[in-house]
């Protein structure tokens, strides 16, 4: 650039000089106004070349500068294109990885569904079979309801058969000793009589007529020693019947036991399944498009099941030891008595003869036995939890007759004070939660008895 520049100095410079001489020979030659005119023709062209020359070099300079930004961008885009470049090797690869992942995890979904399929179909087998069982145990409660009353009127009427047979037998004792004393004095008299009459000499009419009268006597002793046996046979079947009645409750009791045992282990079975789709949920670490069918499924057979096991607990409330304090020691304990489910603790325990009862059987303490009564009643009202229904239970909350008459902002204040203090359960419930217990719990009506203990 600063060559041309050089060149177009160079040429102008030269035709100024030849002008000059041009002009200097024409006015040596006598063209001197003629000469004057081009003079100032050529001076007024010179300075407009001066101008343009001044435009060109400033033009020529702003060109030298674009040249410079072009040449630097050229060098940016070359930098850029080369960076593009490996971000498309880098993009390419990765697209390779995603490609073969979603093929991966397509087969996984494909997996995964036919897994669930075979979930579904076991699932609804576990249901029927609890809903089997639950009848089951429903026809054996009944039955053994029906049972233990008839047994139970029947044992009234065999003690009371038994006081009588026992009241008979003693009476016909009483007249066999009554008989055989008095069989022992006529004796007595009779040998006296027969010595005396031998020595009177007398015949021995009267004799005869003694001996009948103890023969009478002797027979009359016979007949108590026959009825009396006869008593003893019926106090030893009456004993017989007795024990048989006693067997058959036994054996009764028995099979209650295990269809309760049944229950327990549809219910314990509906919970591994529970289990096991925690751990299928778990181990799906956010699949893509490709999974998202068997995510889906394995989310509604997920709310299925805990549909299940709530509709299960809300039923008979759940396992016993779903109430706070009781595990699996005091659990035996009170399913050893016929207390299986929070219903069951609540229904035999919610009068104070239940409670000492379900103490004495179970070898528990009657305040334990009082204060899981008081947690399974208000368990009955629907949204309270085994943690707060012991929250509430230390907060004052003795049943559902005491919350439907609380305040619900101050049982909420109360609620929060007392957990701060005891962290009986995982977190204080909203106020609208509490608000919604006592609103429920004005329906329902009162199932506990108190006195002393509660």
């Amino acid at each position: 650039m600063s060559y041309v520049l050089w060149n177009f100095f160079f040429c102008t410079l030269a035709g100024f000089l030849l002008g000059g001489l041009l002009g200097w020979l024409l006015r040596g030659l006598g063209f001197g106004s003629r000469l004057a005119q081009l003079e100032s023709d050529w001076s007024a062209k010179a300075g407009l070349a001066e101008s343009e020359r001044d435009a060109v070099v400033v033009k020529l300079r702003e060109s030298e500068g674009l040249v410079a930004g072009l040449r630097q961008k050229v060098v940016d885009l070359d930098s850029l294109s080369a960076r593009l470049k490996t971000e498309h090797a880098e993009a390419s690869r990765r697209i390779e990885e995603l490609q073969s992942s979603l093929t991966a995890l397509t087969a996984r979904a494909a997996s995964l569904e036919a897994e669930n399929a075979t979930l579904a179909s076991e699932l609804q087998a576990s249901r029927d079979a609890h809903s089997r069982l639950e009848e089951e145990r429903s026809t054996w409660i009944r039955r053994a309801e029906a049972l233990e009353a008839e047994a139970s009127g029947l044992i009234q009427q065999a003690e009371a058969e038994g006081a009588a047979l026992r009241k008979k037998v003693e009476q016909f004792r009483a007249e066999v000793a009554a008989a055989q004393e008095k069989l022992s004095a006529v004796e007595a008299e009779q040998r006296q009589m027969s010595l005396d009459l031998r020595r009177a000499g007398e015949d021995n009419a009267g004799d005869a007529g003694l001996r009948e009268a103890v023969a009478r006597l002797r027979e009359d002793m016979e007949a108590a020693r026959a009825g009396r046996a006869a008593a003893e046979i019926a106090e030893a079947e009456w004993r017989r019947k007795h024990g048989n009645l006693v067997l058959a409750l036994d054996d009764l009791r028995e099979e209650l036991n295990a269809a309760q045992s049944r229950v327990l282990a549809a219910e314990a079975s509906a919970r591994d399944w529970r289990d096991r789709y925690a751990a299928i949920e778990a181990s799906q670490a956010g699949p893509p498009d490709g999974g998202t069918g068997a995510s889906d499924r394995l989310l509604s057979l997920r709310r299925r099941l805990d549909s299940l096991v709530l509709r299960t607990q809300r039923e008979g409330f759940g396992d016993i030891e779903r109430i706070e304090g009781i595990g699996p020691v005091f659990g035996q304990k009170l399913r050893s008595v016929g207390i299986l489910q929070v219903k069951d603790l609540l229904e035999h325990g919610a009068s104070p003869a239940g409670r000492d009862r379900i103490a004495t059987e179970a070898g528990i303490k009657r305040d334990l036995i009082a204060k899981w009564t008081r947690m399974a009643d208000l368990l009955r009202v629907d949204g309270v939890e085994p943690d707060w229904a012991e929250l509430l239970e230390e907060a004052g909350v003795r049943s559902v007759s005491d919350l439907r008459g609380e305040v619900p902002a101050d049982l909420h204040a109360r609620l929060s004070a007392t957990n701060a203090t005891g962290r009986y359960a995982r977190s204080v419930p909203p106020s609208d939660t509490v608000r919604m217990w006592v609103e429920r719990a004005s329906t329902l009506e009162p199932r506990i008895i108190p006195d002393s203990g509660i």
